[in-house]
């Protein structure tokens, strides 16, 4: 009875959970986004090119004062500058309507311009679906993904040790706290304003970013809601949120392109995983763009790792590993989930039913399941950052070896993290010295040098007469 009465339960919560994803789809949904921000609808994806907007990327020589005639001529106007380092400037042109082909045509020919291409748009990968030593969130039971990537265990192993703070960097729809869940918060602004991200209130211009933030740095062990893949206990987690998105589901690569910039530029940043869960179709997915490669490249160079939810396609993405982490779902038996894109890459984490929050439910505590690489990044990302908060150097490309390096392998032929085994393999003591070797023995002692004698040499044929003394007779005296 027990038994049937808990999977009532479970079962209604579920059912609840579908009507509320049904109902998220045909209802106004109140975004809190501060005093006086109005109710908005739920976005609709959008697919292809942005209208009327190039990416347009200069020639490491590029005479600037030639640049701006050329774009006179062709009636572009710079919205955002975009610089990568010392050798990268991306340009955001406007054009007039309809004549984004012809700018780019005549673009491409000028010695000035490296390369011109569509500014595309990308959406939130999640998809809402129903679907050791335990802390006493509620939500607890119901994540089987900390299960599966041994939480509990590490948290036995290691939570009454000392260890810094980890450091979690989202490119999202914002995050709108949820109280006594979520602390340490900074978000940027990257959709309104000048070239760089300014600082703003946080908040949610959807419920995508809440969701994806929380998996990895809720709270752990507080009696309330869910805990994050990064705490192990209490809340241990700085949240640096990059906000690409106005309507709460839809971004452009150039919004992109500018927090990743930002993060690369910045001396402040601090080493962590950085996270992205939004994107394109697989044949023209982030990871496929060199210059987020290049900028991936510099993140790691700063001690961080640009970490990709692979996408919700089911479909191949065939572009090669370079210097970012894209991550696979994976269902509760380990298998790699029907909607998950795949490539060559094998790293994966949970990504069906995976508990969060929704920050535009009256009740945040409400239970609310989501499908969706876009769960499996923060996740993953979460590893790295509990890793790191255990190692004496923290760094999210070092972290990341030790993470692969101790991964569970799945029937698959799929990784996915193991924190118990990621955790002890850095807090482990150091192999005890081999004793020092024996002292050697004293030399033997010196023979008394020889006699001058000795070392005179023999003549040829000559034999040596040792002569024997010739004692004296003594006389005696006469008598008389």
């Amino acid at each position: 009875m027990e038994r049937r009465k808990r999977d009532q339960q479970q079962n209604s919560r579920i059912i609840s959970a579908l009507f509320l994803v049904l109902a998220m789809s045909n209802t106004l949904l109140p975004a809190w986004c501060g005093p006086g921000r109005s109710v908005k609808s739920a976005a609709t994806p959008l697919r292809g090119a942005v209208p009327d907007t190039l990416l347009v990327r200069l020639s490491a020589d590029a005479d600037k004062e030639e640049v701006t005639t050329l774009l006179q001529e062709v009636h572009g106007t710079v919205t955002k500058t975009i610089r990568v380092g010392q050798g990268l400037t991306i340009l955001v042109v406007k054009t007039e309507k309809g004549r984004a082909a012809e700018v780019t045509k005549k673009l491409a020919k000028d010695k000035n311009i490296g390369k011109v291409s569509a500014d595309i748009y990308c959406s939130a990968i999640s998809i809402g679906d129903a679907g050791a030593t335990v802390p006493n969130d509620p939500g607890y039971a119901d994540q089987w993904a900390l299960y599966f990537l041994k939480h509990a265990q590490c948290r036995q192993q290691v939570r009454s040790r000392p260890a810094t703070a980890a450091n979690l960097t989202f490119l999202d729809t914002g995050i709108s706290p949820v109280a006594n869940e979520h602390f340490r918060i900074t978000q940027y602004n990257c959709v309104d304003g000048g070239d760089d991200p300014t600082l703003e209130t946080p908040f949610d211009s959807g419920f995508h970013g809440t969701a994806v933030a929380s998996v990895a740095a809720a709270t752990t062990n507080n009696g309330i809601g869910i805990a994050g893949v990064a705490n192990l206990e209490g809340n241990n987690c700085y949240i640096t949120m990059f906000r690409i998105s106005k309507d709460g589901l839809n971004s452009t690569s150039s919004s992109i392109l500018s927090a990743l910039s930002f993060i690369a530029n910045n001396s402040a940043t601090r080493p962590g995983p950085v996270n992205l869960s939004f994107g394109t179709s697989a044949a023209n997915s982030i990871n496929s763009v060199d210059v987020v490669q290049q900028i991936a490249l510099m993140l790691q160079q700063r001690g961080c790792l640009l970490v990709l939810a692979a996408g919700n396609d089911g479909a191949e993405d065939p572009s090669p590993e370079k210097y970012c982490r894209r991550i696979a779902s994976i269902d509760p038996n380990g298998s790699r989930s029907s909607f998950s894109t795949y490539g060559p890459f094998r790293t994966a984490a949970p990504g069906r039913s995976i508990r969060s929050y929704d920050p535009s439910h009256p009740d945040p505590s409400y239970p609310v399941y989501y499908n969706g690489t876009s769960l499996s990044a923060p996740l993953y990302s979460g590893a790295i950052g509990l890793t790191m908060s255990y190692m004496n150097a923290p760094n999210a490309v070092s972290a990341d070896a030790v993470v692969q390096a101790t991964a569970t392998s799945t029937q698959s032929g799929l990784i996915v993290p193991n924190l118990a085994d990621a955790v002890a393999a850095v807090t482990a003591p150091p192999p005890t010295p081999a004793p020092p070797p024996s002292p050697a023995p004293p030399p033997p002692p010196e023979e008394a040098a020889p006699s001058p004698s000795a070392h005179k040499k023999k003549k040829p044929g000559h034999k040596v007469i040792h002569k024997k003394p010739i004692k004296k007779p003594v006389k005696k005296p006469r008598r008389r």
